[in-house]
């Protein structure tokens, strides 16, 4: 069986594993107790992690706030700003209407509470246009939040033109910029390292590391940063904005995932692109009615495809002991509802009905790409 639900969550990497497990087995200290030798080592391992995660962004280890992944860390940037929004006037938030639902039910909660949303929506490529998100800014916009690549198509957003119209706006009109890169973190490291915004959220589990860890990186200018508060409550640990007894294994296997995820950031580059063209071969010589949702720039680990007249759950449950694939985000698993991603994208429900996400990476080969198509494509004609 060979599984291509990388997008959901990435097998872990073995040199991953070994760290984690030294750190439970050697290091049991909490990194908050400063008096004894177990919390100085500890802290020692979160803060060579820090180190590591702030190397692959390209960031300042200070500016790297562990959290419990990419959907606390969104919260965090967004809920976060709640206070300053609403003693300065700034209660507009600009999003786009294919986020993940982390940040959409986020920006929902503030929404009850008295701000105003502006849902861009995607062009039929799958990519929000420039001139409509300048064309939304006002001058009690609080922030504007959009992803680097979506989760269900990889369609890759113009974040970097996006710095740029911010940038170019007057200081009094700017909003803060927070990018959700849970799908690029460790994968387009230096596409990501470039971007000038304010926040950015990654997770560990999608580059090869522990599920239930990620982190909020917040950028910084003379030490100061986007003006967020804490969403929940304890004690002071993360500069007071992240509470909890520090998961010192958890962080160490993170921080071993983003070394690795720095030092291959080349080789697995162009193995997943390799990989990728043997699919878009294999697809095109099969002989059977498909097409790719959407046309724009796409990161080379993730694709989108709608088998016409091929139910989604249909496929997947005929070829459930071949491969692993998916039908949309894990996060909305539970639904039978046709994705609101592709849907917003001009899609109808049948056809989003009839689309499957396929995603891939370390540890995937041309061999094992064949070898599911080898079992994908008799099992798609045998249901159009």
């Amino acid at each position: 069986m060979i599984y291509l639900d990388y997008a959901a969550s990435t097998p872990i990497d073995p040199r991953v594993v070994a760290v984690i497990t030294d750190i439970y087995e050697n290091h049991p200290g909490n990194p908050s107790s400063r008096t004894h030798k177990y919390g100085v080592d500890c802290r020692v391992i979160v803060e060579n992690a820090r180190s590591q995660v702030s190397a692959l962004m390209q960031a300042y280890p200070y500016e790297v706030i562990f959290t419990s992944g990419a959907t606390e860390a969104n919260n965090l940037a967004i809920r976060g700003l709640f206070d300053f929004g609403s003693k300065n006037d700034k209660r507009h938030i600009i999003t786009s209407s294919i986020e993940h639902k982390s940040v959409l039910n986020a920006l929902g909660y503030l929404e009850r509470a008295g701000f105003e949303v502006s849902y861009l929506q995607p062009s039929e490529n799958g990519t929000i246009g420039i001139e409509q998100l300048e064309r939304a800014i006002r001058e009690d916009t609080l922030l504007v939040s959009i992803m680097h690549a979506n989760n269900e198509t990889g369609i890759i957003q113009p974040v970097e033109e996006i710095c740029d119209l911010i940038d170019s706006l007057p200081d009094q009109k700017k909003p803060y910029l927070h990018v959700d890169a849970a799908q690029t973190a460790g994968k387009i490291c230096k596409e990501l390292q470039k971007l000038r915004c304010d926040m950015i959220s990654v997770s560990s589990h999608k580059m090869y590391g522990p599920q239930g860890i990620g982190a909020l990186i917040v950028k910084q200018n003379d030490f100061q940063g986007a003006p967020i508060e804490a969403i929940l409550f304890g004690g002071d640990q993360e500069q007071g904005l992240r509470p909890g007894t520090i998961p010192t294994a958890l962080i160490g296997g993170f921080g071993e995932a983003a070394r690795l995820a720095l030092e291959l950031q080349e080789r697995d580059l162009e193995c997943a692109k390799a990989v990728e063209r043997t699919l878009l071969q294999g697809l095109s010589e099969a002989g059977i009615n498909y097409a790719i949702n959407g046309s724009a720039e796409r990161m080379p680990f993730t694709i989108n495809v709608m088998f016409t007249g091929v139910s989604s759950e249909a496929l997947m449950i005929a070829g459930r002991n071949e491969f692993a694939i998916s039908n949309g985000s894990a996060c909305t698993s539970n639904s039978y509802k046709p994705s609101y991603v592709l849907t917003a994208m001009g899609l109808t429900p049948e056809e989003a009905t009839d689309s499957v996400r396929i995603s891939w990476g370390r540890g995937i080969d041309e061999t094992q790409m064949q070898n599911f198509l080898n079992t994908l494509i008799p099992i798609v004609k045998s249901l159009q």
